[in-house]
């Protein structure tokens, strides 16, 4: 049985149900919750409820159990749907791909605009300050006859930050590097990972079990990314000196830090009197959480909210085969705005320009300056927004993104607007 993620659907399993069709698996349920996105977790347990007393169970042999995978959104329904809806009693094994187990920042930040879920139902479910949801989540009980593995990736961006929240205390865990939100769907350490779980071989498969060493030192130069409201630039040296600017005023000062803790501690002293922060780095170590207290004030107790800074990126030459203008052929996740047509344009200048037709928004124009940086099979993109006219993409604020050449294609990822935080 597959449970699928926001806004997709049934179909978005087919290429593992077309793989597993390979190994003599011969039964598959995908649901389609309605509406597709944005509902309560608990209203789509109730779906997969009857779904599986409808559609599921009528077709399997008493007393015969079912396996249940889960992406993202399906994470939280299937726990719910296993715990409180007589799960238990149906589903033997039940593997969970880049769960919100413990809260995920996107939601924190779709509360500020919508604190009580009226349009996206599931933040006051899945916030990452332990709303009420996610609480009755902590223990096995209701669960202990189910056999749980939990598959998650420390770069995808959905949890930078926040990267153990997938993970369930008395699950199998297994951490797959390099791989997004989608991708760990997708990949093929998370197909082998889970045939293994399935036919009872997991303590053999050896993928997953190795931990990821997650960067915890902040030395470098940090551009704030959007909240032009806090400081603009930090940079921390390895002799533990620290400047920051302001847009306005040069402040020195020392730091100290200690790590191996989630999130890690920092204080800053500067003439006027010490801060004391939290900070986290995400897995590839460009990214970097920080939030303070007033000065000489307590530590803050948690990390929510922080100000996102991103490493400040090296000027470069604008790469020859990046420069001209791409219309896009493909529309990927965009598809839901209703795109009939966009356009990227990169000069030898470093300027960036997008263009595009959506329902949304007729006549879509974002111009920018834009710094490329050269990754081993890709270009990272960091791009400052000097004009817009797109509410969520808005001037002044950061925008990063990765390209790739193949062949004669350009291909163009930006963050999804939930998440444009980060």
């Amino acid at each position: 049985v597959f449970a699928h993620g926001n806004t997709e659907s049934g179909a978005a399993w087919t290429s593992i149900i077309e793989r597993l069709k390979k190994f003599g698996y011969n039964k598959f349920f995908a649901i389609n919750f309605d509406p597709p996105g944005y509902g309560s977790s608990v209203t789509y347990a109730l779906q997969l409820y009857d779904y599986m007393n409808k559609e599921v169970l009528p077709q399997i042999k008493p007393n015969k159990k079912v396996a249940i995978f889960g992406h993202s959104l399906g994470v939280s329904t299937v726990r719910y749907y296993i715990k409180y809806l007589g799960g238990n009693s149906h589903i033997s094994h039940a593997i969970l791909l880049g769960g919100a187990n413990h809260g995920i920042i996107s939601c924190d930040y779709v509360l500020l605009s919508d604190p009580e879920g009226k349009i996206f139902k599931q933040a006051p479910e899945g916030h990452t300050g332990n709303p009420p949801f996610l609480q009755k989540m902590l223990s096995p009980e209701g669960e202990n006859e189910v056999k749980y593995m939990t598959i998650s990736s420390p770069h995808d961006f959905y949890y930078s930050t926040n990267e153990e929240s997938p993970c369930i205390d008395w699950a199998d865990n297994r951490i797959i590097p390099y791989k997004g939100h989608w991708g760990i769907r997708e990949s093929d350490e998370t197909f082998e990972v889970s045939l293994a779980f399935l036919e009872g071989r997991e303590e053999k498969c050896q993928i997953g079990r190795a931990l990821f060493p997650m960067p915890d030192r902040p030395f470098g130069s940090w551009d704030n990314c959007g909240n032009i409201s806090a400081i603009e630039r930090y940079v921390f040296t390895e002799d533990w000196k620290v400047t920051l600017f302001d847009g306005k005023n040069t402040k020195h000062g020392i730091f100290r830090i200690k790590t191996g803790r989630s999130p890690n501690y920092i204080d800053i002293e500067f003439p006027e009197g010490v801060y004391y922060g939290l900070y986290a780095l995400n897995a590839c170590g460009d990214n970097i959480a920080l939030k303070f207290g007033s000065v000489n004030e307590k530590r803050p107790t948690n990390i929510r909210y922080p100000v996102y800074y991103y490493k400040t990126p090296k000027e470069a030459k604008m790469p020859d085969e990046l420069v001209g203008s791409w219309k896009a052929t493909s529309f990927a996740n965009l598809s839901r705005f209703g795109p009939s047509e966009f356009t990227v344009t990169f000069t030898k200048d470093h300027l960036c320009k997008m263009e595009g037709k959506f329902k949304v928004l007729p006549n879509l124009l974002i111009e920018g300056k834009c710094l490329i940086e050269k990754e081993s099979d890709s270009y990272k993109m960091h791009m400052l927004i000097h004009s817009s006219n797109f509410d969520v993409y808005k001037a002044n604020n950061y925008l990063g993104g990765l390209l790739a050449m193949k062949a004669d294609q350009l291909l163009f990822v930006i963050p999804p607007t939930s998440v444009l935080h980060l």
